[in-house]
C-alpha cells in the first residue's frame, strides 16, 4: 500500500464494507499560492499584480465529514463509537429523548479541538451515502471545481456547492 500502514475492512449495521487504514506516513504538504487579500489596513497591496486562477479540478486537502441516511440510526451510531472510537458531539430527537433520528460524531483526539463531526447518521427509509464533504483551499476552488465538474457532465446534484 503506498505510504505504508496497516489496512482493514469492516462491516457495519447497514452492510456498507467500512475501509480503514492506520499508520501511514505524512506526505509533503501540497504548496499552496496564496493571493494578496485588498481588505485591512494592508488595502491594495496587490494591485498592479495579474492574478490567474487555475481551470482544473478543486485542490481537495481532506475529507471532511461523511453523511449516512440508515433506517438504523442508533445501531450504526453505536457501532461507529464502539468500533472506530468516534465521540457524541450531538444529536437530534423526534418526541423522547431516546429516540433520536441524528447523530454528529467526532474524532476522538484528545485535547486537540476538532470539526464538530466527521461522521452524521441521519434517520432514511433505506440505508444509503447521503454526502461527503471534502476541505479545499479556498473559495476560488469551490467555484473551479463545479465548472470542471459540469464541463464534464456530471448532473448538478453531483456538483460543488
Amino acid at each position: 500500500m503506498p505510504g505504508g500502514g496497516e489496512w482493514v475492512r469492516l462491516s457495519e449495521p447497514n452492510g456498507y464494507q467500512i475501509e480503514v487504514v492506520h499508520g501511514q506516513s505524512l506526505l509533503d504538504p501540497t504548496p499552496v499560492r496564496y493571493r494578496k487579500s485588498n481588505v485591512g489596513r494592508k488595502a491594495r497591496t496587490g494591485w498592479g499584480e495579474l492574478m490567474r486562477i487555475h481551470t482544473s479540478a478543486s485542490r481537495v486537502k481532506q475529507i471532511r465529514q461523511g453523511v449516512l441516511g440508515t433506517p438504523k440510526v442508533m445501531d450504526t451510531v453505536k457501532w461507529f463509537r464502539e468500533t472506530l472510537g468516534l465521540l457524541r458531539s450531538d444529536g437530534v430527537y423526534a418526541r423522547e429523548t431516546d429516540y433520536i433520528i441524528s447523530s454528529f460524531n467526532r474524532c476522538d483526539q484528545g485535547e486537540d479541538y476538532v470539526g464538530h463531526r466527521a461522521l452524521f447518521c441521519i434517520h432514511n427509509e433505506r440505508a444509503r451515502l447521503n454526502d461527503l464533504s471534502f476541505g479545499i483551499h479556498d473559495i476560488d476552488d469551490v467555484f473551479t471545481g463545479h465548472e470542471h465538474l459540469r464541463r464534464n457532465g456530471y448532473p448538478g446534484l453531483w456538483l460543488l456547492g
